[in-house]
């Protein structure tokens, strides 16, 4: 797995977010801003024509002299600074031997081209080169009839007739398009920028940190340390993110060197800390002693065997919602107290394997080791309840139990052991 630390993630996310942002936003802002643009050139255009029809009554009352077209094509001008405007007389309408006024650009002589053919307006933006070229028809109206009522007469003008047509090409800016407009897209790019970048960065957050550090959580707030021949439920995990890595793996440090100490307190203490009974690694020490004692001073002792079969919850469904290692923990505590809770003082209870028991009564013969094995036996059949820190279930137990006598079943510990397991399998309880 390919580690990365936080600095540079962060930062690879933060462009992502970034680019990601700008991706959505552009056409989501722009797609509809040019066409509300090019509604407010439309209306640009409009504004020009009513302008054109007021200058063109006003200045070529006497006719399409060089004098009046300059002041058209000046005044018009202002309207839209930096464009360059075209006048050009119809065809129709030109003198014997008159050519139109040369125009430089192609895209012009194409507009009023296809003007004169169509004889409506025509808008083109090369965005390329952002640049806005127009082009409409100046048309006869009916205040412009009284200067021409013998061509009128004749049929040759009339209302709606195409005098010429008014071109231009003009730098396109955001002075075209309306200040409430730029506003409202700006505003737009904003938000949805805004808003997409925090969305990817807020995902990305979740995923790469705030997931791995509740799970890293949780690991560790399933941990239990208070026993230490409990297994430690805890593999090492590798994490994306360096710093997480690092902290997962300080902690697996310290809890491998937590269990390192339980290790090295197994040959310290004498008895179990999850139960409370003598370290089966103190049962053959404490055999040897009683053995050898009895032998000195002719006193019997015995041993009882008891194995616990089985630990059945009184309400199943509750105990099966508990975690595995929760519910082996609750059976061994509550058999541990139950085998500690009516005992003699001077009885030792070791703990040899996972379900069985070893119980040492010094100074005990065979009508003794029976009374106390059927005192176990009634005290075991009851029904108890055990609390477990949040926990708590009721178990009925199964179990087997055996004894022997120093005195009368063997002479070394063998034996010894040997005859309890024997009865003990026998045994019915």
């Amino acid at each position: 797995m390919k580690q990365v630390s936080l600095s540079k993630l962060l930062t690879k996310q933060i462009l992502f977010a970034m680019l990601a942002g700008l991706l959505i936003s552009l056409p989501l802002t722009f797609i509809p801003a040019y066409f509300i643009a090019q509604s407010s050139i439309e209306q640009k255009l409009q504004h020009l024509q009513t302008k054109s029809y007021e200058e063109v009554n006003r200045h070529l009352a006497t006719g399409w002299q060089p004098t009046n077209i300059d002041k058209i094509i000046s005044h018009l001008s202002d309207e839209i600074p930096n464009a360059t405007f075209y006048l050009q007389k119809y065809s129709l309408f030109l003198d014997q031997g008159e050519t139109p006024k040369p125009i430089d650009s192609l895209e012009i002589k194409r507009l009023i081209t296809e003007v004169n053919h169509s004889k409506e307006a025509v808008i083109e933006t090369d965005l390329l080169n952002t640049t806005l070229y127009a082009a409409y028809p100046i048309k006869f109206k009916d205040s412009c009839l009284p200067c021409h009522a013998q061509e009128i007469k004749d049929g040759v003008i009339y209302p709606g007739l195409q005098a010429g047509t008014i071109a231009f090409q003009a730098p396109f800016s955001l002075s075209m398009i309306e200040t409430m407009s730029q506003v409202l897209f700006f505003s737009i790019f904003i938000v949805t920028f805004i808003l997409t970048a925090l969305y990817l960065t807020n995902r990305f957050i979740r995923q790469k940190l705030l997931i791995p550090l509740q799970s890293l959580s949780k690991r560790i707030m399933s941990l239990k340390l208070d026993a230490h021949t409990q297994e430690v439920d805890w593999q090492r995990t590798p994490q994306t993110v360096l710093e997480i890595d690092q902290i997962d793996d300080k902690i697996t440090h310290h809890i491998r060197f937590i269990q390192g100490i339980y290790s090295k307190l197994d040959a310290l203490i004498v008895t179990e800390h999850e139960t409370g009974l003598f370290h089966r690694e103190r049962f053959n020490e404490v055999m040897k002693y009683e053995l050898m004692r009895s032998k000195r001073y002719q006193h019997p002792f015995a041993v009882v065997i008891i194995k616990l079969v089985d630990a059945i919850p009184v309400d199943r469904e509750a105990f099966k919602q508990l975690p595995e290692k929760e519910q082996a923990t609750l059976k061994v505590h509550t058999f541990s107290q139950l085998l500690m809770s009516d005992i003699r003082a001077t009885d030792l209870i070791f703990r040899i394997t996972e379900d069985l028991f070893v119980m040492i009564a010094p100074e005990t013969g065979t009508e003794g080791v029976e009374v106390i094995q059927t005192h176990l036996a009634k005290t075991l059949k009851t029904t108890t309840t055990h609390d477990l820190k949040d926990s708590a279930c009721t178990f009925e137990f199964e179990f087997k139990m055996g004894h022997a006598c120093y005195d009368e079943d063997g002479l070394n510990a063998k034996q010894l052991m040997h005859e309890a397991a024997v009865r003990m399998k026998a045994s019915q309880f």
